[in-house]
């Protein structure tokens, strides 16, 4: 599979190309939210920006989302900012992951209703050991 298949692969319903945020990573500690909007908005106009920070350190955690306001200028700066170098650290720029299947994988099976099912019933059916 080429590269250009894999973006055009379908991902949890949507298109890979049709999401319109990227992810950013390897960023250095000195980052901050104007460096990283100057670094990609010649590949398109950026709708938003966000550079989390670490709340006890409230340094940056090396990392950025980058929203475009079309979800085709996310294939440019991945293809040309993919690799490149920022504040002397080499980034890596990706599509982000569709925040909504994020949340549901990263569930623990014990807080899935139907673990919980399951177990209630197991115990049920055990006979009691005295």
């Amino acid at each position: 599979m080429c590269i250009r298949d894999r973006y055009q692969r379908r991902v949890h319903g949507t298109k890979m190309s049709d999401n319109p945020v990227i992810h950013i990573g390897g960023l250095s500690p000195s980052i901050d939210e104007n460096i990283v909007y100057a670094a990609f908005v010649p590949f398109g106009e950026v709708k938003t920006v966000d550079l989390p920070h670490d709340p006890l350190t409230t340094a940056p955690k090396g990392y950025a989302f980058v929203e475009y306001e079309d979800a085709s200028d996310c294939l440019h700066a991945i293809a040309n900012m993919d690799g490149a170098e920022l504040l002397g650290k080499v980034i890596h720029v990706s599509h982000a992951k569709n925040p909504k299947f994020r949340d549901e994988t990263n569930r623990p099976i014990w807080a899935e209703e139907k673990f919980i099912l399951s177990k209630a019933e197991a115990e049920e059916k055990e006979p009691e050991a005295h």
